[in-house]
């Protein structure tokens, strides 16, 4: 793949048998672009002339993607949420102008957990729609409510774990007893309070 004449192209994917990236034209206030493109590892190149695009508002990009039933999800940083089957583009979420930013997506059973902000839970992608699941994980007692990030997701030994910013909150899941256990916090300091949003947030 080339890079562009001017712009830039970013993010890239690699899920069923499509090449995803966004592309970022500063000559075009349009918006930008991302992009769905057959290709296959081995190929010489990347052959343009076949993707299916998508056009963004100006300003967005991506910070995760995620895949399940042969369809690949994508989450810009201003909350678009845009979904390729393989043949086009569905948007479920169209910007509106609030905070909503996904850090991470992960393959739990049937569907693709989306770590999410300012809400610090996951929505759930189960190939059609998206929908938040209010609680998971919960929250220490005394930490704020507002701008919470569920940052990070991953699996290990069969429970799902959650790190949340801004008070590095940890937590595991245990599916057979449809419970949450909070493993503390990764950081001991500063302590954890709901008087502001953030540790630092005066200081910054």
């Amino acid at each position: 793949l080339n890079p562009p004449e001017q712009g830039s192209y970013h993010h890239f994917y690699y899920a069923v048998g499509h090449l995803f990236w966004y592309y970022a034209d500063p000559g075009q206030k349009a918006g930008v672009t991302v992009l769905a493109c057959p290709w296959t590892p081995g190929q010489d190149a990347v052959d343009i002339s076949r993707a299916v695009a998508r056009k963004c508002p100006a300003g967005q990009t991506t910070w995760a993607y995620g895949q399940t039933g042969g369809k690949v999800i994508t989450v810009t940083n201003w909350g678009g949420v845009y979904v390729f089957d393989g043949q086009g583009w569905t948007s479920l979420r169209d910007p509106d102008g609030k905070s909503f930013q996904v850090y991470s997506a992960l393959n739990y059973y049937d569907r693709v957990l989306l770590g999410q902000y300012p809400s610090g839970c996951v929505y759930e992608f189960d190939g059609q729609t998206i929908r938040l699941k209010e609680g998971w994980p919960p929250r220490l007692p005394g930490a704020s409510a507002s701008v919470r990030e569920a940052q990070t997701t991953t699996l290990y030994r069969g429970d799902l774990f959650v790190g949340v910013w801004p008070w590095a909150e940890i937590w595991r899941y245990d599916r057979d007893a449809d419970r949450w256990h909070s493993l503390g916090r990764a950081l001991t300091g500063p302590p954890v309070s709901d008087a502001v949003n953030h540790p630092y947030e005066k200081e910054i």
